[in-house]
């Protein structure tokens, strides 16, 4: 046994192939960046866990279950690393359920969101300007998730440093919406999309608000304004970029705590 825990800490989808990739991901990463330690997950939403423990019968941990968890275990030393986009609702939540299992522990090290600091943003947005196109003519728009939180800002500020090229960045659940990107879209001319998921894992947003027939759907609604598109559901945890932002958020977590 290892004395190290890694707990990787998600919001969770109810598509279990999406999750399983999504760990897989994770999995891979964290384990090259962290050899030596043993990887734990949790999932912060509640209604995720409801229904997977509805449908498939399976039992996600919440934070406190696997804190507990890794504490039954014998380990000592924890890393906790948000693989959340922004530091909103859900990570302030597993901020709050990490405070009573800190003294439990002798070196506790939290990793930040993705995108936390400006280089976060410099980092991601290098990787964004990379998926656009040269043609004038056709676009990519990524749908985040949005949130209710102070955060939410976040995905204006990915679209304003994005303001020069043809890839451009909106939310469903904040600002800018998809009216906001059918009418930049508009005025540049762009006739055809490509709208793919910012976000961790393919899951209930990318199939419904995303692709699906609803014409309330970013497909339908960008459809019906005229532009020919074009659904693409690979989601972050694909992008080795990103995980590798990750884990360099954990390890600088790590290096903090030790100085």
């Amino acid at each position: 046994m290892t004395k190290t825990a890694v707990l990787l800490v998600s919001f969770g989808t109810t598509y279990p192939e999406s999750r399983h990739e999504t760990d897989d991901s994770a999995d891979t990463a964290f384990a090259s960046a962290f050899p030596e330690a043993t990887l734990f997950h949790a999932y912060t939403s509640v209604i995720v866990r409801r229904r997977v423990k509805a449908n498939e019968g399976v039992t996600l941990d919440d934070v406190p279950a696997a804190l507990q968890h890794i504490l039954d275990g014998g380990f000592k030393d924890l890393v906790v690393q948000s693989l959340h986009i922004i530091p909103g609702i859900e990570y302030h939540r597993l901020c709050d359920q990490l405070v009573p299992f800190n003294s439990k522990f002798e070196h506790v090290s939290v990793g930040k969101p993705l995108l936390t600091s400006f280089d976060d943003f410099q980092t991601v947005v290098g990787w964004l300007k990379m998926v656009g196109t040269d043609d004038d003519t056709k676009a990519v728009v990524f749908m985040g998730h949005g949130t209710g939180d102070h955060a939410f800002t976040t995905y204006a500020c990915l679209d304003h440093m994005l303001m020069e090229t043809n890839v451009y960045m909106g939310a469903v659940e904040s600002y800018p919406g998809i009216d906001t990107m059918i009418a930049e879209l508009k005025q540049r001319d762009v006739k055809s999309v490509v709208v793919r998921p910012f976000m961790m894992v393919s899951g209930n947003h990318v199939h419904h608000d995303m692709t699906s027939e609803s014409p309330k759907s970013w497909t339908s609604r960008l459809t019906a304004a005229g532009f020919k598109v074009e659904p693409e559901f690979s989601s972050l945890a694909n992008v080795s970029a990103i995980l590798t932002l990750f884990t360099e958020h954990a390890k600088q977590a790590v290096e903090a705590q030790h100085e």
